[in-house]
């Protein structure tokens, strides 16, 4: 039973049978019997878990792999600073060594980049302001009925609660 069925049957129910919204164990009882809702929230549930298993073992994994690019970077960079440190002990201009895999050369350090220590004494004109909204502060100001040029209230979504047994 597709959950689109369910819906027509929940409806037709609740049409039939009006003084059901008044009566909670009565119309959990009627759901039970005269609908198939039980079992496609049942699938759905068990859908639902799976599918977060799933996404946890991948986040999971994810973080496995993270460490180990991480370490396989710390790898390359020392074996850069190993081949650089064997070119640098050539002579100038012999630098440079051409094999099958590929060419390695050495070079000198440039000019160097730009290192701030303390931002608080950088001074004006050498750093840019980054402009971001108050999404709080607009939102209380839509609530309360102001205009806010540019912003809109936007209606939240209905949700359910899951709780595991």
């Amino acid at each position: 039973m597709q959950p689109n069925e369910v819906k027509t049957q929940i409806t037709r129910l609740l049409n039939e049978h009006p003084e059901l919204a008044e009566d909670g164990e009565l119309l959990h009882d009627m759901l039970e019997g005269e609908t198939e809702v039980m079992v496609v929230v049942k699938r759905l549930l068990e859908l639902y878990n799976e599918d977060r298993m799933l996404v946890a073992g991948i986040k999971t994994r994810k973080q496995e792999l993270t460490k180990r690019a991480e370490r396989l970077e710390f790898r390359m960079e020392n074996t850069k600073a190993t081949m650089r440190d064997l070119l640098k002990l050539l002579p100038d201009g012999q630098r440079v060594l051409r094999l099958a895999e590929g060419t390695v050369s050495y070079r000198k350090a440039g000019e160097g980049s730009t290192f701030i220590y303390d931002l608080d004494q950088i001074p004006q004109g050498f750093f840019r302001t980054k402009r971001e909204p108050l999404l709080t502060e607009i939102g209380t100001a839509l609530k309360a009925g102001q205009e806010v040029p540019g912003a809109q209230l936007m209606p939240g979504k209905d949700g359910i609660t899951i709780r595991q047994a």
